[in-house]
């Protein structure tokens, strides 16, 4: 542990802290320790590959460990650059945190003499990996593995960063038909880091093969799964999406980014965390973002692209209630209100727009992020949507009077 580094932790602490409950991966004291930067921490565990002084935990080298509650904070210092697989470190350290907790980081930058990290001299021992640790590699990685926001620092050979685990991202994916596409968009959006939990709405399935399917899916980290009877007349589409909304209110934090993605969608990877960093950037009166649906994705992410605040839906060039995202915590706070689950079938996601221009809110596109929308059409078969549709075109023109007056 060098002086510099140990100083900017000291920033960090001081400006950040204090902490309550603090992880510190590679923690085995050759040089010097970090540890009573947190003298106020009720826990502090030190974890390492290799036991010794400062070494609470020894873990294994993929850091399948976890500690027993999520912590504030995970800090880092000076292992990345002995580690050849040092995002598995990155990866780590957010599921250990807790929503709105700090990774603080600190490694060898380009141009610093290699050290070993068994003994802390200038040489390495046979067979040590070293290499160290381009900036902008590093600050990718963690926009990758879902924190945000992101600060990654050069100061001469060293390279530092802070980040965050956001608030947490749940999405919902109610379905009613094409199961092999609902489980493609599933198997999708586990395997994206920024996605915390995904909330399946089974509606009324009786196909063995997606039967199975969802059995399977029972004690998955990131799986929770309705079985729904179908939907029908006086049962809507939007009680399912209020169902799942519902959810993120027993999440156990204030703030929860929260998309609705129908399953007759195509998005690229990565699609949840950028919609998530643009929705928590956004100015307060964003209270909803979504893809730009004319984008194809052959024309693949532009993460430069601006936020485009909108009004209306769809048909008007605005919200695609087929993909969107929203900040929970406005619905459970009574500044949104839940979707009308009066509408059946369609106009209830219209419905929501404006109820959200009217509370004073707007909806933002976020433009490079592409979608691709194959409209579902085994549920626009069913023998009730007809009618449903009267009927929702009735209840739309006494809520335009109704508002009017």
């Amino acid at each position: 542990m060098h002086r510099a580094a140990y100083q900017y932790v000291a920033r960090a602490v001081e400006f950040w802290g204090p902490f309550a409950r603090v992880v510190e991966i590679g923690s085995l004291d050759l040089n010097g320790s970090v540890r009573p930067l947190f003298a106020t921490a009720g826990t502090y565990i030190g974890v390492d590959v290799q036991p010794g002084p400062g070494v609470d935990q020894v873990v294994d080298p993929a850091l399948t460990w976890n500690p027993p509650r999520l912590v504030d904070a995970v800090v880092c210092c000076e292992v990345l650059e002995h580690v050849e697989a040092w995002p598995t470190i990155v990866a780590a350290a957010r599921r250990w945190l807790r929503p709105e907790g700090l990774l603080i980081l600190t490694a060898a930058g380009p141009g610093r003499r290699p050290h070993s990290g068994i003994d802390g001299r200038r040489r390495l021992h046979p067979g040590e990996w070293y290499a160290n640790i381009d900036p902008a590699a590093l600050e990718a990685e963690l926009v990758t593995a879902g924190y945000w926001p992101v600060s990654v620092n050069v100061d001469g050979h060293d390279v530092r960063a802070v980040a965050r685990r956001p608030p947490p991202t749940y999405v919902g994916v109610p379905f009613v038909d094409e199961t092999d596409r609902t489980r493609a968009l599933f198997e999708q959006l586990a395997a994206d880091p920024a996605v915390d939990l995904i909330l399946l709405a089974d509606n009324g399935s009786t196909d063995p093969a997606t039967l199975a399917w969802l059995d399977s899916l029972d004690g998955h980290p990131k799986a929770r799964c309705h079985r729904l009877p179908p939907l029908g007349p006086d049962r809507s589409l939007y009680s399912v999406w209020n169902l799942l909304v519902g959810e993120t209110g027993g999440s156990g934090w204030s703030a929860v980014n929260f998309a609705l993605l129908n399953n007759d969608v195509r998005v690229p990877d990565g699609l949840v965390g950028h919609l998530a960093r643009a929705l928590r950037s956004a100015p307060p009166k964003v209270a909803a973002v979504y893809p730009d649906w004319n984008r194809p994705l052959a024309a693949g992410v532009d993460v430069t692209g601006d936020l485009t605040p909108t009004r209306g839906t769809w048909r008007a060039g605005g919200l695609s209630g087929f993909a969107f995202m929203f900040r929970a915590e406005l619905v459970h706070g009574g500044l949104l209100p839940p979707f009308d689950e009066r509408y059946e079938w369609i106009f209830g996601d219209g419905d929501w727009v404006e109820a959200l221009e009217h509370a004073g809110f707007t909806a933002a596109r976020v433009e490079g992020l592409p979608l691709e929308h194959d409209k579902s059409t085994t549920a626009n078969r069913a023998g009730w949507t007809a009618a449903a549709k009267r009927r929702d075109v009735e209840r739309r023109k006494a809520k335009v009077a109704e508002r009017a007056g």
